[in-house]
């Protein structure tokens, strides 16, 4: 990570980002949630503060920070959505990918114990995490009905999601290939309601170039250079710098009418 973010043209400090970034870890020794990023750490290299919101114990030693030593941020809860609240947010994104696994009518699974103890430790983790952040999504919204949460994650049946071992570097590319499906495939089926939300915070969004990018994605057989490519397409042909450029212009035509003709066939 330090060796990434130091290379020309980027950055490894939080001073230096055009964008407020916060790192969330866990002091082992308090037990206390640690921000990095915020305005008392914000010299903390961002690769340490990674290194140290990653440290899962067992798997990993945890990280010394000025004598303090710290360990996965997730110990302290999945999400820090209230930090993002604090900060002035009034639309979150927050994306899990571990659930619970329903394998009910799964003719080859039966009893998860049946898979031994990974299995069921697995299962163990996700039930806690995810009962913890519904917990802390549903009470966020009754503290702050202003406040739109779209949680983000895979189906209960998501069989792939749940066996495929997440701490495998070389299956990365797979998980992340079914990831983008699945996800897309959801906001394509759920378009209105996420359509009605995003509107209240003036965010466009059109059925057409979910289908078409994700088109374009399998046509290439999931190449890693093309998800890029169409992750990052929209944003660098409308940067700032760039929004009146013909092909944002078009992109913002397009969303204009497709949001029209979506209001002519309700009406």
């Amino acid at each position: 990570m330090r060796s990434v973010l130091t290379m020309p043209g980027r950055t490894n400090r939080f001073s230096d980002l055009g964008k407020r970034l916060h790192v969330i870890a866990t002091d082992l020794n308090t037990g206390e949630r640690a921000v990095f990023g915020g305005q008392q750490c914000d010299d903390v290299p961002i690769s340490l503060a990674v290194a140290a919101s990653s440290a899962v114990p067992m798997l990993y030693k945890p990280v010394c920070i000025r004598d303090h030593e710290y360990i996965d941020g997730g110990m302290r809860g999945t999400a820090s959505i209230d930090l993002a609240i604090e900060q002035g947010a009034t639309l979150v994104v927050c994306v899990n990918p571990l659930v619970p696994h329903n394998s009910t009518g799964e003719l080859d699974v039966g009893n998860l114990s049946a898979r031994g103890v990974p299995a069921i430790a697995s299962q163990v983790t996700r039930i806690t995490s995810h009962a913890g952040l519904r917990y802390q999504i549903k009470q966020l919204r009754r503290q702050h009905p202003e406040v739109d949460i779209i949680l983000i994650e895979p189906q209960p049946t998501d069989r792939r999601m749940f066996y495929g071992n997440i701490m495998h570097y070389q299956a990365r590319l797979e998980v992340a290939r079914h990831g983008f499906e699945s996800v897309t495939l959801d906001l394509a089926e759920d378009y209105p309601s996420y359509k009605e939300t995003l509107a209240r915070h003036g965010v466009p969004i059109t059925r057409r170039l979910v289908i078409e990018e994700l088109a374009e994605i399998r046509d290439s057989g999931f190449d890693p250079a093309v998800i890029r490519r169409v992750l990052e397409a929209r944003t660098h042909a409308c940067a700032r710098n760039r929004r009146n450029s013909p092909f944002c212009q078009l992109q913002q035509t397009l969303a204009l009418l497709e949001l029209e003709l979506d209001a002519a066939e309700v009406a």
